[in-house]
């Protein structure tokens, strides 16, 4: 059984955002995204990541997920081969999609 994240449940971010099954959970629920829950299709540069951290450090936590892209309303919508997952409570994790 899965500990609660105590961070994610302050947050409100599902918590399993960060495993395998609840990142295909997000994007076939098309979950949007919020102030403590960011999707990247991808990363140009490392400038990209630390702007994207310090966003998440600076309104408390949260998660970031690479390798998501999104639709018009912000909501989960495709996904690349390779996702990394990091949030401010664990390190970063990567998930190859099936």
């Amino acid at each position: 059984m899965r500990t609660v994240n105590p961070l994610f449940a302050r947050l409100g971010i599902p918590t399993d955002a960060e495993t395998l099954t609840g990142i295909q959970r997000l994007i076939k629920e098309r979950v949007t995204e919020t102030r403590h829950l960011d999707f990247k299709r991808q990363l140009n540069n490392i400038d990209d990541l630390a702007d994207d951290m310090s966003a998440l450090a600076n309104v408390g936590g949260g998660v970031l997920i690479i390798g998501i892209g999104i639709d018009k309303a912000d909501c989960a919508a495709s996904s690349q081969s390779m996702i990394f997952a990091w949030s401010s409570s664990r390190p970063c994790r990567r998930h190859e999609m099936g």
